[in-house]
């Protein structure tokens, strides 16, 4: 199939910048993840009007649930699946000392 064929999704000519360069994927990657990291004050303060009470109910008990067990290596991630779960007795038994 011939670029800019009749039924193409790509346009047939890409116009680009002299000076401008790829991103190479582990680059792209490594700046999604410090962004992720540290998100603006911006999307924090957009994050909190658009959460619904429920979603917020569950964060504030995963944050709570993570101070208590992050040390003994519990992820942000099984916090909030044992609140959604309501397995939180069983993660805190299967990570006690």
């Amino acid at each position: 199939m011939q670029s800019g064929a009749e039924g193409s999704a790509l346009p047939a000519v890409v116009a680009r910048g002299e000076n401008e360069m790829r991103l190479s994927r582990k680059i792209r990657n490594a700046m999604r993840r410090e962004r992720r990291a540290n998100p603006s004050a911006e999307d924090i303060i957009r994050r909190q009007k658009t959460e619904t009470p429920e979603k917020r109910s569950v964060r504030e008990r995963a944050e709570a649930l993570q101070g208590e067990l992050k040390s003994k290596g519990v992820t942000w991630a099984a916090c909030v699946q044992a609140i959604k779960t309501d397995w939180i007795a069983q993660l805190k038994n299967k990570h006690r000392d």
